[in-house]
């Protein structure tokens, strides 16, 4: 931003008794300024001060603005009599030693300090019990029935990403509409960061800024809830802030009392301020673990973001991981490696055990004027409890639906497939992370679940289906006639062939998820080994080989040559170990027919019974030759080339029986089977 001509004339001329130029770093390091005003004799004699405000962030933005770093090159300009003056709520001790550097403060300086505690704040901090990226801890804030703007507390919401703060406006958007709002209630809920255009901020910032007032039946301001990155805090004076939410970890323990500070900053009642952390902040770590700063090690601009409020943050990423400069492979961190390397007062911070919030955070900004003062009541949740305690809207979680029915799976994959084409065709993308925020996955099951319904219905009446479905989506009335065509068009279309070339497989779509179908199948792998291994132990050598296959899951198959399955391979038993000693039993229908026909035993105690020779078919053909069964006595017995037979025979009778019939012969093989006859004199 160039010095302006007609600026530089005014503040030559200086026809007035005092003159505050206000400026930034880039326009008083640039050369138009140095020469043509700081380099003049009338203005150098007339300067009496130089004051930078905001101190702190000389060093949190030199990253990305490096003229903050310059500030001290800048004094070397300006004459020796003339005083530095620098100001900052939050400036910790460490931070103070490098601004002292970075602005050339002399040795003979003087360090004025007040206290910064806010006791009309309650500070709380509490763990997230979602997931980050579902912001249901956020429900809470909405109230259940809402007739106007006024009943919802004026709220900011700081957030770190530009996506992070559209996705959760949509979300809130498509919340008020699940709970019945009126549809005023869109202007209600405002995006606030730094890339967004002046004119648009400066409306937002007007209106939100407005005090609370209702007259006429007109609410100001309309805008209850801002979701903004830390951008809206720069000088920006909002008197009736009555709650603030960080959401996630903040950067610090400066950045957090910056964040929290804009609550309440007239003073005249009580505000709250809540910050969310996720769950792998909450825990112990290790003993070998050095403080860290978070100044220098969280932040990697974005490249849609232009400040550095608005940059990512390692922090509260999902996946955080490093990357080898040397191979590019990334290595991703556990909860505890993250814990180690967060800020050791910030660790303090989000961490209190017993011990006073309050107190923790002005012991890391250097402040004791706790130790001479009362606490404020209230004063944060630790010492509070139960109050001010964040609560989840139970109407707005997600209701898990059923899909009774195979063909669901395809359809609800075919809408998510739209969904996702929906995203990438919007200009930005904002909702490549949070799909659930622009089309909620409950619209989504329940169109699923009502597919029939619309396919079979005429096109009003289908309509009339979709625009029921869609009540709880924000903008689904601008995808109505879309979800419509796609219904009619693509999905008919995509499910004929699908189903007409015999393409489907109803595994491929199934609703479990995949951890928990790798953890199935380690599980069967782990029980394929044990009784692999109980396999080999039990059988003796002459009956197993093992045979490495390659499979795609790096597994060993053993192949069986006794003419089983694998998994119904015997163990060792008495039949086993006999077949090892070469003893082996004989199957009493095969020992029959070895005998020719006939059944040899010896005394019983058993009472009779028949055993088929073979199956009905032999039976059949045999009964058209002359058939008989003989006495079963001892000479036969002599005989018999197998001399012991376990069949029984009535031990009494040694006539011989009459040829059967074969209606006989049809009820011998039942017998044989399993049943037993039920008449002796049949024999």
């Amino acid at each position: 931003m160039p010095c302006n001509p007609e600026h530089q004339r005014a503040v030559l001329r200086i026809t007035f008794t005092y003159v505050i130029v206000f400026s930034s770093p880039e326009i008083v390091n640039e050369d138009p300024f140095l020469n043509d005003i700081l380099r003049k004799p009338r203005f150098r004699e007339r300067l009496c001060c130089v004051a930078i405000d905001e101190a702190h962030l000389v060093v949190e933005w030199k990253h990305f603005r490096p003229e903050y770093s310059r500030i001290g090159w800048f004094r070397k300009f300006l004459p020796r009599h003339v005083p530095l003056f620098a100001a900052s709520a939050t400036l910790s001790p460490r931070v103070r030693d490098k601004v002292k550097i970075s602005c050339s403060f002399r040795g003979n300086h003087r360090l004025l300090k007040t206290s910064i505690d806010r006791p009309e704040i309650f500070v709380g901090v509490h763990k997230m019990k979602h997931p980050m990226k579902s912001f249901l801890d956020l429900s809470g804030i909405l109230p259940k029935e809402v007739a106007t703007g006024g009943e919802i507390p004026k709220t900011i919401i700081f957030v770190d990403r530009i996506k992070d703060i559209q996705a959760l406006r949509h979300m809130m958007l498509n919340w008020m509409r699940k709970l019945k709002y009126p549809p005023v209630c869109k202007k209600w809920v405002k995006p606030y960061f730094s890339s967004m255009a002046q004119a648009d901020k400066d409306v937002i910032a007007a209106d939100f800024g407005a005090p609370n007032q209702a007259k006429n039946n007109l609410v100001r301001p309309l805008c209850r809830i801002l979701i903004a990155s830390t951008a809206y805090g720069l000088g920006i004076d909002n008197p009736d802030v009555k709650q603030v939410i960080l959401w996630g970890v903040p950067r610090s323990v400066e950045d957090a009392l910056q964040r929290l500070g804009r609550a309440m900053r007239n003073g005249l009642s009580q505000a709250v301020g809540l910050i969310f952390v996720p769950k792998w902040c909450i825990g112990p770590r290790t003993a070998a673990s050095k403080p860290q700063h978070s100044l220098s090690q969280a932040v990697s601009t974005h490249d849609s973001d232009k400040d550095f409020s608005d940059a990512d943050s390692v922090l509260n990423a999902d996946d955080a991981y490093t990357v080898d400069v040397d191979t590019g492979a990334k290595k991703r961190h556990t909860h505890q490696t993250r814990r180690d390397l967060l800020d050791h007062e910030l660790y303090l911070l989000v961490n209190p055990g017993n011990d006073c919030i309050r107190e923790r955070m002005l012991q890391a900004m250097g402040d004791d004027t706790y130790l001479y003062e009362a606490k404020p009541s209230p004063c944060c949740s630790v010492c509070q409890p139960d109050l001010f305690r964040p609560e989840i809207n139970p109407d707005l979680i997600p209701v898990p639906i059923k899909r009774s029915n195979v063909h669901l799976f395809f359809i609800e994959a075919e809408l998510r497939a739209w969904r996702e084409k929906q995203i990438r065709s919007q200009p930005i993308r904002l909702f490549d992370e949070y799909p659930a925020a622009f089309m909620p996955d409950e619209v989504l099951k329940s169109l699923t679940l009502h597919w029939s319904q619309i396919k079979e219905v005429p096109g009003p009446e289908s309509r009339a289906i979709i625009k029921k479905l869609c009540q709880c989506w924000a903008e689904g009335e601008q995808y109505e006639e879309a979800i419509y065509n796609f219904f009619w068009r693509e999905l008919q279309t995509t499910w004929s062939t699908m189903k007409s070339y015999g393409q489907y497989d109803g595994r491929k779509w199934s609703v479990k998820p995949s951890t928990t179908v790798e953890k199935q199948s380690a599980a069967s792998l782990e029980r394929e080994e044990k009784r692999k291994k109980a396999r080999s132990l039990s059988a003796p050598d002459s009956q197993l080989k093992v045979k490495e296959k390659a499979v795609s899951k790096k597994t060993t198959q053993v192949e069986k040559l006794g003419g089983k399955a694998p998994l119904t391979q015997p163990t060792l038993n008495e039949e086993n170990r006999d077949r090892a000693k070469g003893e082996d039993k004989v199957k009493p229908v095969d020992r029959a027919r070895t005998a020719g026909g006939r059944f040899t035993s010896g005394p019983t105690k058993q009472s009779a019974s028949i055993l088929a020779l073979s199956s009905r078919k032999a039976d059949l053909k045999r009964s058209k030759e002359p058939a008989s069964i003989t006495a079963m006595g001892s000479s036969v017995a002599k005989s018999s080339t197998t001399p012991r037979s376990p069949v029984v025979t009535p031990s009494t009778s040694s006539a011989e029986a009459p040829p059967l019939s074969p209606n006989r012969l049809r009820k011998s093989s039942r017998i044989g089977r399993g049943y037993k006859s039920t008449r002796d004199d049949e024999i």
